[in-house]
């Protein structure tokens, strides 16, 4: 049925990202009492922790997984990749080809950026401030990082070197999830709320009239309702890339990563293969000046935003050089 009640309490109530109309104001059908007596907060702070475990469990996997260098590189050079550009395992907080929201467009919980045609997530902002932690450990840690893969040789598939990687991260698991926590309930009132009341309105059509708070409670502490929660936590405010739904789980953020690893891999032997070839002409026409640097890849990932880009390449030429000071 065209344009029934269902589909315009949808389109008004369902807080799929960017999606809101923000020309229509949204009148909740529950007293601010029942929704101030909910524990969401504690509620979204377990989903939250819940996601950022399934995730440590993925990234333990991928290091056990680790592709193997490109042809022509050494363990060493893939090594220094792997380890200073640290980048490949934040990209399941990132949605590809995706704008980070301004301030107030973080706080209307995600628009249309005007002239971009690219949509914008709130929790992008959270994202980044999450992968900044992990950025900024590597950095301050690039003299040891270079020691030890010099050390190893490079061979982060060795015992030791899966060790180093995956005690690195977990280090910083608990900063990354603290960055989460401080911006959910936030996100939460603004996003989560209108969402679990529109589910709520499409199953039980409430009457406006009539006192709703019961029914909203029985269907927030219900198992579909906390499921519910759980999904959009997942999908909207952690994990928000189309590939990672929330019914894949931890499976489905292991294959991610795997992809992302072998990208990383492909890019670096797309870019050894252009280096070579400026190496020849330059050979070929003797300007020996004009011949390029020593080899230095750069890795991008769509959606990463650029000063964070930046951050983790500083850290992986700066690992490159401790690398080869020490040789």
């Amino acid at each position: 049925m065209i344009g029934s009640w269902d589909d315009e309490y949808s389109q008004r109530f369902d807080a799929t990202p960017l999606q809101r109309r923000s020309n229509i104001e949204i009148t909740h059908p529950i007293s601010d009492k029942a929704i101030k007596d909910l524990p969401l907060g504690k509620d979204v702070e377990k989903a939250i922790m819940d996601c950022i475990q399934d995730w440590e469990g993925a990234i333990e996997w991928s290091i056990d997984h680790l592709p193997d260098p490109p042809v022509g590189f050494s363990w060493l050079d893939w090594g220094i990749g792997l380890a200073g550009n640290m980048l490949w395992a934040v990209t399941v907080f990132f949605p590809p080809a995706f704008a980070i929201a301004a301030p107030m467009e973080v706080a209307r919980g995600g628009v249309l950026v005007a002239g971009t045609g690219k949509l914008v997530y709130a929790s992008a902002s959270t994202a980044t401030k999450a992968a900044s932690v992990l950025g900024a450990a590597i950095g301050s840690s690039g003299t040891q990082i270079g020691g030890l893969l010099r050390a190893l040789d490079g061979e982060l598939n060795s015992p030791e070197g899966k060790k180093f990687m995956h005690d690195f991260l977990m280090r910083q698991i608990g900063e990354m999830y603290n960055k989460f926590v401080e911006d959910a309930d936030d996100w939460a009132q603004k996003d989560l709320l209108n969402h679990l009341i529109a589910r709520w309105s499409l199953k039980t059509k409430p009457n406006r009239t009539l006192d709703n708070d019961d029914s909203f409670r029985e269907f927030f502490n219900s198992a579909v309702g906390s499921s519910e929660l759980r999904r959009y936590v997942w999908e909207k405010f952690v994990f928000p890339v189309p590939d990672l739904a929330f019914d894949k789980q931890k499976e489905g953020l292991e294959d991610f990563l795997l992809v992302k690893l072998q990208e990383m891999a492909d890019d670096y032997a797309a870019q050894w293969k252009e280096y070579q070839l400026q190496l020849r002409k330059s050979a070929g026409t003797g300007a020996g000046a004009n011949a390029p640097r020593d080899f230095q890849p750069v890795i991008k990932f769509d959606g990463i935003p650029q000063h964070l880009q930046a951050m983790y390449e500083t850290n992986q030429q700066k690992i490159a050089y401790t690398v080869s000071s020490t040789m």
